[in-house]
């Protein structure tokens, strides 16, 4: 047979405690509880009751601790204290240009996640690629290729991945073709599903006993118009399904735009006798 599973001491003290409370106001009630209270825990019942009001009190006060650790963790930033022990980030902060410490960071953890993705398929240490990523952009010809973003999230990756002998996947790959030949597929797509639901039509056609060739060049007239707007609407649907929006790289100036990166922006002005020239704003 089972054994009944015994109460713990702490459950059984603040029961026959609340117990206690409960019969204060019956006095013949109380008498016999409270001496079979204290007979069971060898114990006053007054040191029963204050042990177990100290108790309360210092979970209480535990509890309270714990919601303000809560709320201090929760303004953190835990962004920066990761960037802070990430040696992958304080490698590609020697970026040549600057330009990689001054990016938000939705920009930096592009990098850091195309760097992990380079490694992973080249079998190289994550330190290895940024650190060749690095040398590459200090050894670019170009000037506008003279920072590391270029070697990882523009047309440098593909320089990257052969120095470091990576072989993206398959997937990437087809993204990359597609991209490189973004406006042919695109208006080739169309142009073919338009065609080919053209030919459909006609077939429909001559298939109902239309065999008039005037006839069936005015049909096709008319209906490429509605073709096409479908064939459009179907490659849109397939190019949005297929190639996810990817967020462009940005630069962080919530702290003010340093001196060397400002540029003067005209403005228009009101001609007055006082100001007849447009005025220039420094952005």
């Amino acid at each position: 047979m089972r054994q009944k599973r015994q109460p713990r001491s702490g459950q059984t003290q603040r029961f026959l405690t609340v117990l206690a409370e409960q019969l204060q106001g019956e006095v013949n009630a109380f008498a016999s509880v409270q001496h079979w209270i204290e007979g069971r825990l060898q114990k006053p019942l007054t040191e029963i009751v204050r042990a177990e009001q100290t108790r309360e009190a210092a979970e209480s006060v535990t509890t309270a601790q714990a919601f303000g650790s809560l709320r201090l963790l929760s303004q953190l930033d835990f962004t920066k204290t990761f960037e802070a022990v990430n040696l992958v980030e304080a490698e590609l902060r020697l970026d040549p240009a600057g330009i990689y410490p001054s990016s938000d960071f939705a920009t930096r953890d592009r990098c850091r996640r195309v760097v992990e993705q380079t490694a992973r398929t080249s079998g190289k240490e994550e330190l290895e690629i940024a650190r060749l990523a690095i040398g590459l952009a200090a050894a670019a010809e170009d000037p506008s290729h003279r920072h590391v973003t270029h070697q990882l999230l523009a047309e440098g990756i593909l320089q990257l991945e052969q120095k470091a002998g990576a072989r993206p996947r398959l997937r990437i790959r087809f993204h990359r073709l597609i991209r490189g030949h973004a406006t042919g597929v695109y208006l080739g797509g169309i142009v073919l599903l338009t065609a080919g639901f053209t030919a459909i039509t006609m077939a429909v056609a001559s298939g109902a006993g239309i065999t008039q060739s005037w006839v069936l060049a005015i049909l096709a007239t008319l209906a490429l118009f509605p073709l096409s707007e479908l064939s459009i609407q179907i490659v849109n649907a397939l190019v949005i399904s297929l190639f996810p929006a990817s967020i462009l790289p940005k630069m962080n100036f919530k702290e003010g735009i340093p001196p060397d990166r400002a540029t003067r922006l005209p403005s228009s002005a009101k001609q007055s006798a006082r100001s007849p020239m447009p005025t220039a704003h420094t952005r």
